[in-house]
Formats: structure tokens, C-alpha cells, sequence
């Protein structure tokens, strides 16, 4: 016969010389039974919900790893400058991209229009002169372009490279 919720938990209480840690034990019992007990997943939702959420990139876009920076980012306008920084990219095919996708840990916080790409410290606020790297001008993409893509997950990873190019 199986012992009680109740049970168990008195005697942990006996178990224990402290109230309090006998309160934690038992908080922690009771989730894991919770979680092991009564939580059933279907990984067929869970592998539809993850792929609904994984953009379908059919626009020329170069999409930017802003890890490292985006952390102090506040609202849009922040965004924006650490998205258009400074970056070493391959100048033809970023001349092709019409979009630059603002990525945080794989996933599309938000999407700009390029007008151009200009060496770096070129452009009004900028970061500053960087030989070899440019940086773009631009403004937020139209809302149908922003629909399709804005908090969605990129298809594949960075690998030690902040640059991927799409369709470009």
C-alpha cells in the first residue's frame, strides 16, 4: 500500500531535526512527484510548436549575432546600433541583403531595412573608424516583413562567425 502525500510528509518532518529544512524537503519531494507523476509531454506538439517558431527565410537577409552587446540594449533605437555595429563582412554579398536580422541567442528580435552598407565611421553615429569593417544605415523593416520574422528562431546556429547570409 502506498503511503499519502500527508504521510510522507510527516514523516519527513520526523526525519528532519529542523522544521524549515523538513519544509524544503518536502517542497522539493512534492514537485518532483508533480513533474514525474502527472506531466505527460507529446513530443509531436512540442516538435510542431519548435518548428512553427523556426523562420522560413526566403528574402535576402544577413542576420547579426549581437550577443555580446545587446545585453545593455534598452529599446529599438539600441538595437538598431548594436545590429548596424561594426562588422567584417563579405562586401558583395552583403550588397544583395535588403534586410539585416538583430539576433539574440538564435532567436529575431527585430528586423531592418538597409539602405547601404558604409565603411565603418563613415555614417552619422557611428561606432568610429574600424579598417577592414563596414557597418549599415537603415531603419526598421515594414510591419509585413517584421511579421515573418520577428521573434522567431534562425534555422541553423552561429559558429564562431557573427555574420550569416541568406538568400545573398
Amino acid at each position: 500500500m502506498h503511503a499519502t502525500a500527508d504521510t510522507k510528509v510527516l514523516r519527513l518532518r520526523q526525519s528532519c531535526g529542523a522544521a524549515r529544512d523538513a519544509r524544503r524537503y518536502a517542497a522539493a519531494y512534492a514537485v518532483k512527484y508533480v513533474l514525474s507523476s502527472h506531466i505527460s509531454v507529446n513530443l509531436q506538439e512540442v516538435s510542431a510548436t519548435v518548428s512553427e517558431s523556426i523562420a522560413r527565410i526566403d528574402d535576402p537577409v544577413v542576420a547579426i549575432c549581437i550577443n555580446r552587446s545587446y545585453a545593455d540594449a534598452r529599446n529599438n533605437r539600441d538595437t538598431y546600433k548594436c545590429t548596424r555595429g561594426t562588422w567584417k563582412v563579405n562586401k558583395s554579398r552583403v550588397g544583395g541583403a535588403h534586410y539585416a536580422f538583430g539576433v539574440y541567442h538564435g532567436k529575431i528580435l527585430e528586423v531592418f531595412e538597409i539602405d547601404e552598407w558604409v565603411p565603418a565611421g563613415t555614417s552619422p553615429k557611428s561606432f568610429g573608424p574600424a579598417p577592414g569593417r563596414h557597418e549599415f544605415v537603415g531603419r526598421i523593416a515594414p510591419d509585413r516583413i517584421r511579421d515573418k520574422y520577428v521573434d522567431k528562431l534562425l534555422p541553423d546556429r552561429f559558429h564562431g562567425f557573427p555574420i550569416r547570409y541568406y538568400n545573398c
